[in-house]
């Protein structure tokens, strides 16, 4: 004789509650079947939507994204002077050498 398993929410028998820890949603899973039942949208405790909230994030976001992008604008430039200081003392040394610079060929 099979026994009866006990009966969840609106005749779900082997149901499971679960709740999602983002959004706080209820959800009543039927596990024998494989199905969601039932969704019960959990309640927003400060979650409010604000336009103004939005648009602050959003500028804050763009002043960030600037001040990274000033960031690398002033290491580029200060690498682009080293690079320059560097070839102009290559550049110096070529000239105070008066041997000519070694061929590919000679190394054979």
């Amino acid at each position: 004789m099979k026994k009866k398993m006990p009966e969840n929410e609106r005749g779900v028998a082997n149901g499971k509650n679960l709740c999602c820890p983002q959004c706080g949603t209820r959800l009543l899973y039927d596990a024998e079947r494989g199905v969601l039942r039932r969704s019960v949208p959990g309640a927003s405790e400060g979650k409010e939507f604000s336009l103004e909230k939005a648009v602050a994030a959003l500028k804050d976001e763009q002043s960030r994204a600037d001040e990274r992008f000033q960031a690398a604008m002033a290491a580029e430039g200060k690498r682009k002077e080293a690079l320059a200081d560097l070839f102009d003392k290559s550049l110096k040394k070529a000239g105070q050498d008066p041997s000519p610079p070694p061929r590919p060929f000679d190394y054979d």
